[in-house]
């Protein structure tokens, strides 16, 4: 066990590299891999503002910026054949939904507790919202998923036909001089979303599936990124462009609403000059509120209105039909306003009919396909149509827009606490962020704590601002700058280490000698290179064991470790980590705290002379006595490493392996 003397944290620019070299161009590939839709974008380095999006999808008729997120498996036995996206229809009834959120056990607002392996079955337990059909929906994915397949498979299944079909759709549109090139001279660069709040397992699972995808090709990396700071790379980056539209100090909460979650998260401006620069001000949090929910509510009001038996004798078809003119033309256009009429625009203030378009708006009625039905007035069927109230469809939309509302003033009142300045604007981003309803609803609701109403940004092109802010984070990335420079630590990271005895502090079952100085020491501390509660810094480079560690952003714990003359110099080195708010001094069993990894230390890999090293024992033997430090280098994943005089002996980019007990 080390034992230790302090932890530093050294800061020094965003760059990653102390001079940054020549960077040859490459292909740069994002990909939104959303709940209910995904996308991509991508762009050549030589031609960085050129950013393209996938627009065609197999098995779509229609051009869209996205492909719906599901997958269908043949149900013949012994057949590996499935569907994937706009090729699954409304008549597969095994289809998958939702599955990329069992990749994430531990967020409770994102599913906490839906998948536990007991007995090598999946089973899904609800915890926090009773009742939620989100959760029904996933717990249905989970039952319908073939034999032998766990949710990294779906993700791997599905991100291995985003990777197919995104570089045949790349190789059509360059030249081949351009595309014989790729993952041989210019590099193929992936960058995948994730969740703000996601846990780092679940982060970890998403590029292990993106490597089995096959996005880990020949001269090929991947690398992660929350979906708000995609959001914020993007749409801060082009308000970078026009004069005195950002300042340092202003601060904008991103609400990134798609089908099935809302993800939020806030970043305060640190520099406009010469390139621009973030950081997290305030830990990130989401719901199950996103526009599915809004189908969910709908659903359950035609269930409402027909007779749930009545709606259950209806052809698959048919409800499917329902839903979809839902999902795409009333969700879309329905807003609480004064209605259009056909005498809007044409110049006509004529007093005399006001009472009337007042009559007029209060009858205002949405038609839903009722195919083959017949009139029923009762039931609100006329000519073939389920005929809906306005009232009716607002309450489909007020809760969701409720729990929104109530998401992003508790990130606002975070944000301006723990900074003491106000909010500068939301930004609205997403599908379901596009909704000019969803504008409104919140323009006059939003305030700060200064009771000033706090402006709502929307972006024109909101649905594909994630992938879009990929692709742009990428490039800086690839060119060798960061426009997010910090984040929220949501884990404690740190190692276990031995301290000087103190009686009547330490406990006396953890009190030993030490066999080589013979002092007496106290086991099982904890010594915490990041706490939860922090804010830590980031280093974005991969270095090989035993190179030069250039003066950059890291955290850092100096530690020592003895070793008796003549064995080997080598160990096994083990980083814990807690999800506690404060995380507790001591490792015991049972307290929060977990083994996220370990790796080996090889001291063999050190240089120098080591004669200010050796001692001899109070037993007379020889032996090393060597400081050290550990180092915490982070960004979307984290390396640990372990360095002596400027050489790295040991590394590990993390596994995620720990997954907390469920409750």
């Amino acid at each position: 066990m080390a034992s230790s003397s302090r932890s530093t944290a050294t800061t020094a620019g965003t760059s990653r590299t102390a001079t940054a070299p020549a960077v040859e161009d490459a292909l740069i590939i994002g990909v939104d891999f959303g709940t209910t839709f995904s996308g991509v974008a991508w762009c050549y380095t030589g031609a960085p503002e050129a950013i393209r999006t996938i627009k065609n999808w197999p098995g779509s008729d229609n051009i869209r910026e996205k492909v719906p997120t599901l997958l269908s498996y043949s149900q013949k036995e012994g057949s590996s054949k499935y569907k994937w996206g706009a090729e699954v229809s409304s008549e597969d009834t095994n289809q998958l939904a939702w599955f990329k959120l069992l990749l994430d056990q531990e967020q409770e607002s994102f599913g906490s507790g839906l998948v536990n392996r007991t007995t090598g079955h999946t089973r899904v337990t609800q915890k926090a919202r009773t009742g939620s059909d989100e959760l029904g929906r996933l717990k249905a994915t989970v039952q319908k998923m073939p034999k032998g397949k766990q949710p990294i498979d779906l993700v791997t299944d599905f991100l291995s036909r985003i990777h197919k079909h995104t570089m045949k759709t790349i190789y059509k549109s360059y030249p081949l001089s351009v595309t014989e090139q790729f993952g041989k001279e210019k590099a193929i660069k992936y960058c995948l979303t994730v969740p703000a709040v996601w846990s780092d397992r679940a982060k970890n699972l998403t590029k292990q599936a993106a490597r089995r995808a096959g996005m880990n090709e020949a001269n090929s990396e991947i690398r992660l990124i929350g979906e708000p700071e995609a959001a914020a790379a993007h749409c801060l980056k082009s308000y970078h462009g026009t004069a005195n539209c950002l300042k340092v100090g202003d601060i904008y909460v991103i609400a990134d609403c798609g089908g099935g979650t809302v993800d939020l998260i806030t970043y305060e401006i640190t520099k406009t000059e010469p390139v621009l620069e973030l950081r997290e001000c305030a830990s990130g949090n989401g719901g199950f509120c996103g526009s599915t929910s809004l189908n969910r509510r709908f659903e359950q009001l035609v269930q409402s209105r027909l007779g749930k038996a009545y709606y259950d004798s209806l052809k698959v078809r048919t409800r499917w039909a329902i839903l979809n003119h839902f999902d795409r033309y009333l969700k879309t256009s329905f807003k609480d306003g004064p209605a259009a009429t056909e005498d809007d625009g044409d110049g006509d203030d004529d007093d005399d009919d006001d009472d009337d378009d007042d009559e007029e708006e209060e009858e205002i009625k949405y038609f839903c396909p009722l195919a083959g039905e017949r009139d029923d007035i009762e039931k609100g069927i006329r000519g073939g149509y389920l005929v809906v109230s306005k009232e009716e469809m607002k309450n489909v939309f007020i809760p969701s827009f409720q729990e929104i509302e109530k998401l992003i003033m508790e990130q606002v009142a975070s944000a301006e606490k723990k900074t003491n300045c106000l909010v500068t604007g939301v930004l609205l981003v997403g599908g379901f962020g596009s909704s000019e309803y969803l504008y409104s609803y919140l323009a006059s609701r939003i305030h700060s704590s200064s009771g000033n109403v706090i402006k709502i940004l929307q972006p024109p092109d909101a649905w594909t601002a994630i992938v879009n802010g990929a692709v742009v984070d990428s490039v800086a990335y690839h060119n060798n700058f960061h426009i997010v420079t910090s984040r929220i630590a949501r884990f404690s990271y740190g190692l276990r280490i031995s301290l000087p005895f103190i009686p009547g502090y330490h406990p006396e079952r953890r009190r030993f000698y030490c066999k080589f100085t013979g002092r007496c020491l106290c086991s099982h501390r904890m010594e915490w290179l990041v706490k939860k509660v922090g804010i830590d810094d980031f280093l974005h480079t991969e270095l090989e064991l035993g190179m030069e560690i250039p003066n950059q952003k890291s955290m850092k714990v100096e530690v020592q470790r003895a070793f008796k003359v003549g064995k080997k110099l080598k160990f096994d080195h083990q980083i814990y980590c807690s999800k506690d708010d404060s995380p507790p001094a001591a490792y015991e069993d049972g307290n929060g705290i977990e083994l996220l990894c370990s790796y080996e230390v090889d001291f063999g890999l050190r240089s120098g002379v080591d004669v200010d090293y050796r001692s001899t024992s109070i037993r007379g033997e020889a032996y090393w006595a060597f400081p050290f430090e550990v180092c915490l280098i982070r960004n979307t994943e984290m390396t640990f490493s372990s360095e002596m005089g400027g050489k790295r002996l040991g590394t590990i980019t993390v596994d995620y392996g720990h997954e907390f007990p469920m409750e």
